[in-house]
């Protein structure tokens, strides 16, 4: 049996059309497995920020300048989790560490103002 050239390129094109149907069903598959990875990743550095910080925002392990200098860092970090995540955990950490830098700097200006007095 042999068929005819209209047959064949229908066939082609049905066979095609599976190709990119399975594709894009393997494409969305492999994208949420992703998307998956991405969040556990940062999640996971959601929890490693949370536990190098105190309860008030704060760095741990640094005074003074450095600590100011290491929780800006740690907010940014926060903020680009938060860039990912678009979640309310890491919202809230941005908002404690945005009332620490708040307080660390209210003390530097205080301390500031206070030397120029003498």
């Amino acid at each position: 049996m042999r068929l005819s050239r209209e047959t064949c390129t229908w066939l082609t094109a049905l066979l095609l059309f599976f190709i990119i149907i399975f594709s894009i069903i393997e494409g969305d598959m492999a994208q949420e497995h992703h998307k998956t990875l991405a969040e556990d990743y940062l999640n996971s550095m959601l929890e490693y920020l949370d536990s190098n910080m105190s309860p008030e925002g704060v760095v741990w392990g640094y005074e003074g300048s450095s600590a100011v200098k290491a929780t800006v860092k740690l907010g940014l970090l926060a903020g680009y989790v938060h860039m990912g995540l678009r979640d309310s955990d890491s919202l809230i950490m941005l908002n404690r560490i945005g009332k620490a830098l708040n307080g660390l700097l209210e003390e530097f200006d205080e301390l500031s103002a206070s030397k120029t007095r003498f």
